[in-house]
C-alpha cells in the first residue's frame, strides 16, 4: 500500500498522518497526544516536529508500511 504523508501545523500543535489513496487516515501522530506532549517544552518548535516524525515513522514500521510519498 502506498500512502501520502500529510503534515499540518497550527498555532498550538503539529499533526502528521499517512493518508490512504482512498482518502482515509491510516496512521497519525500529534503533539496533542499526552504520550508525545510530555516530552516537549513547546508543541510547535523544531524539536516537536522531529519527535512527530520519529513517532510516525515508528508507527509506520510497526504496521508494515514501508513507503509513502508527499506532495
Amino acid at each position: 500500500m502506498l500512502g501520502r504523508l500529510v503534515l499540518e501545523k497550527s498555532n498550538r500543535h503539529i499533526t502528521a498522518y499517512i493518508e490512504h489513496y482512498l482518502g482515509k487516515k491510516v496512521i497519525t501522530a500529534s503533539t496533542k497526544e499526552w504520550a508525545v506532549k510530555q516530552f516537549l517544552t513547546s508543541t510547535t518548535d523544531t524539536k516537536a516536529m522531529k519527535l512527530i516524525g520519529k513517532v510516525l515513522a515508528r508507527r509506520c514500521l510497526e504496521c508494515g508500511l514501508l513507503e509513502v510519498h508527499s506532495d
